[in-house]
């Protein structure tokens, strides 16, 4: 009698066994890459938190080179100062940054700044990589020329919906005026004017001079002879206002519901940082959106042919006049949607701001939660070194701050060089 053939089942043990070998040393893999992928996110970051105050360490520092009344020592540490404060401003991620430094050149205005930065791993340790250290460094260059610079702002109501865009706008607006305006004094003739709008521009205690008188609440709009020309007021030449008593007015104003005057008024070219600051910080919001109002001010108040306008202090230069910048800054967070003659206020405010640019003054452009906004794009200017359109779509306040702070370095020529 034949026994069974008894089953040799040691090969097929040993083969389970490589097999779930195999496959522990594929999870282990599997989780190492995993890790370190997210190591790798973790260092990307700290990379991006340590470039964004060093940036902040190397303007403020080379700003600090033009105000005269501090050494290189206390610029130095004022930049180390920087760099720390941005650093806990944006958040703790286990990273060191050690090692900060701080080169200060008086003669050629520019300030390096560097850090080492050690970021601990927690997967990477499984290949024997405990930290992953690299350097980070930033290189600002100041080189202010004269500039007379008008801000146009919007302070329609929906600035105001919610609040903190208005209170970013300020802040936006602010932060410029500071860096343009260093508080012991720039390597430039700097002036900037004040343009917030609405429906229509208070022109304030120009409003005589710009509307022949007829101007009851000391606000203007739009003119219909030499709408896209900055030419100076005067006979023929003068702007529409609001007064019921001047037939021309009656059908812009009697019954409209768009119309309002804004309280905030321009401030010409000016020099004094503190009333700046104060009027940027008083600016108040209601109204619809004339854009074009808003942008022609802008313009006239950088225009030497208002000089018997603005006068004084707050009297344009001519066009032309060497190693001088002539710039404006629109903005807006919204269509422009209200126009009293002329046609619309968007087809209004690309014809003033061409008119503008052939007069060499540049135009920077913001739109503020209204992006890819085509009237603004068409208003910007093209940067001549870069060939950068001038425009800058801003999603948030800190877009916004952003924006504005770009504008004040390519202003400048305060240049950030990695």
């Amino acid at each position: 009698m034949r026994l069974p053939a008894l089953r040799d089942t040691t090969f097929l043990a040993n083969e389970r066994g490589t097999i779930s070998i195999m496959f522990g040393a594929a999870i282990i893999a599997v989780v190492g890459f995993v890790g370190l992928s997210i190591d790798v996110g973790r260092s990307m970051d700290a990379h991006s938190k340590a470039a964004s105050a060093l940036d902040a360490a190397a303007l403020a520092a080379t700003r600090a080179v033009f105000s005269g009344d501090k050494s290189v020592a206390e610029i130095e540490t004022l930049a180390a100062d920087f760099f720390e404060s941005n650093l806990q401003s944006v958040g703790d991620i286990g990273a060191d940054y050690s090692d900060f430094t701080a080169d200060v050149d008086t003669d050629t205005k520019t300030v390096k700044v560097q850090t080492v930065v050690h970021v601990p791993t927690t997967f990477g340790r499984i290949f024997g990589i405990d930290k992953v250290n690299y350097t980070v460094a930033a290189r600002a260059t100041f080189n202010v020329q004269d500039i007379e610079l008008s801000l146009v702002l919007d302070i329609t109501g929906s600035m105001c919906t919610p609040c903190s865009k208005i209170g970013a706008l300020k802040d936006a607006a602010t932060e410029l005026v500071d860096t343009l305006m260093p508080e012991n004094g720039g390597g430039g003739d700097v002036k900037i004017a004040l343009a917030p709008y609405s429906a229509s521009v208070n022109v304030g205690a120009y409003s005589d001079a710009a509307t022949d008188g007829l101007s009851l609440d000391h606000c203007a709009y739009e003119r219909t002879a030499h709408a896209y020309k900055d030419t100076a007021p005067g006979p023929g030449k003068y702007f529409r206002a609001a007064n019921p008593g001047n037939p021309s007015d009656i059908d812009a104003y009697q019954g409209n519901s768009t119309y309002s005057c804004p309280d905030s008024e321009i401030v010409p070219l000016t020099q004094d940082r503190e009333m700046l600051e104060t009027a940027i910080d008083n600016l108040s919001t209601g109204g619809w959106t004339a854009g074009h109002i808003g942008a022609a001010w802008g313009w006239y108040m950088i225009s030497d042919k208002w000089a018997g306008i603005f006068t004084g202090a707050s009297a344009p230069q001519p066009y032309g006049t060497e190693n001088l910048i002539k710039a404006v800054v629109l903005m807006t967070d919204g269509d422009f949607n209200t126009a009293w003659a002329n046609g619309s206020s968007a087809s209004q405010a690309i014809s003033i701001c061409d008119a503008m640019k052939d007069e060499d003054v540049i135009v920077y452009a913001v739109s503020f939660q209204s992006p890819n906004h085509p009237t603004l794009q068409a208003c910007a200017s093209t940067d001549n070194g870069s060939g950068d359109l001038l425009y800058w779509d801003a999603n948030n306040s800190n877009d916004l701050i952003a924006a504005f702070k770009d504008i004040a370095i390519r202003l400048t020529n305060l240049r950030l060089d990695k």
